[in-house]
Formats: structure tokens, C-alpha cells, sequence
């Protein structure tokens, strides 16, 4: 069971769209560093489909960005910056990926 975070809407929002069916894009960022950090795009939507929210924050102009913690498909831990899901849509936009300290 997923433990409390305390981004209750956020949560809901993310599990809606890894239970539906979950379209992800990538940041070129994201892509270089995914790249250099052996990290494979299953990896992530691995991460993001049993993960949790654990932060949000604002970036210019009201932009929010969810770190999401998760395992990727060899069950080692995955954090994963997105932008926020809005209510209604179905898909995430990912900035960066890496393994936490």
C-alpha cells in the first residue's frame, strides 16, 4: 500500500492516468540524462505508475513540477520530476530522472 504523502490531489490525479493508460513525453533534458544515468524509458514509466508524489514545486510563473518517487522495473528506487498532470488530461511531460542518494 502506497504510503501517505500528503499530496493527496496529486496522487489521485497520477494513479487516474497509470490506471487508464499513461502517454509520457520527455524533455530533451531528460533524454541526455536518462541517457548518461543508464536509466530506460520503462524504467520510468515503471516508476511512475507505482510511484507516489513526494514534493511539489512552483516554477515560473505558477508552472508546478512533481517529484514522484518509484522503483523501476529491477524494483531499485527512481525519483522522476514531471510536470503537473492536469485534471482531465492523461499524459506526463518528464524533465529529469535519477536515483536518489
Amino acid at each position: 500500500m502506497p504510503h501517505d504523502t500528503g499530496f493527496v490531489d496529486q496522487n489521485s490525479r497520477l494513479n487516474k492516468i497509470a490506471r487508464t493508460g499513461l502517454s509520457i513525453s520527455y524533455d530533451d533534458h531528460a533524454r541526455r540524462q536518462m541517457i548518461s544515468r543508464n536509466i530506460l524509458r520503462q524504467d520510468v514509466r515503471c516508476a511512475l505508475t507505482n510511484g507516489n508524489v513526494i514534493g511539489v514545486e512552483i516554477i515560473h510563473d505558477d508552472e508546478e513540477r512533481w517529484r514522484i518517487e518509484g522503483n523501476d522495473i529491477d524494483d531499485n528506487a527512481l525519483i522522476i520530476i514531471i510536470l503537473a498532470i492536469q485534471e482531465g488530461d492523461f499524459s506526463a511531460y518528464v524533465i529529469t530522472a535519477f536515483e536518489p542518494n
